[in-house]
């Protein structure tokens, strides 16, 4: 024990992430995700955010490590240009755009350079669960 209380152990920093901790890192905020593949041979995490589905892609892998993160999810619906629009100069960390077909895509990135600790990992799913549905409910408006 230290002189303040128990000691603490230092955080894991991550500077790059595997698809199976990142997996057990959605699995401890409440998700049920479902580890695979993308069409380059790079991790990629499913899971359901209140019945949605969204995914999670891992970029600038190197040894089946990802130096930077990005949520997805995308929507078949069709919303004017002008909301989007609106929700992308009203908000922040979320960005919302139409793919070529017209979809509504939705991203958010997550940067791991300098390093970060896995409570900032689970924080960013957290803001991610709240701005996505933040967003949901905005377009359908």
């Amino acid at each position: 024990m230290g002189l303040f209380g128990p000691k603490q152990s230092p955080a894991t920093v991550y500077t790059t992430i595997s698809g199976e901790e990142m997996a057990e890192i959605v699995r401890e905020e409440g998700y049920a995700p479902e580890l695979d593949e993308d069409s380059h041979g790079d991790p990629m995490i499913r899971f359901r955010v209140e019945g949605y589905n969204c995914l999670l892609f891992f970029y600038g892998v190197e040894d089946g490590r990802a130096m930077s993160l990005q949520f997805r999810a995308a929507f078949r619906e069709q919303v004017p240009m002008e909301k989007v629009n609106e929700w992308n100069r009203r908000k922040r960390f979320l960005k919302v755009y139409l793919d070529e077909d017209g979809d509504v895509n939705m991203d958010m990135d997550v940067d791991l350079e300098g390093g970060v600790t896995r409570a900032y990992l689970a924080e960013r799913l957290r803001t991610w669960r709240a701005a996505f549905l933040a967003c949901v409910r905005f377009l359908a408006d």
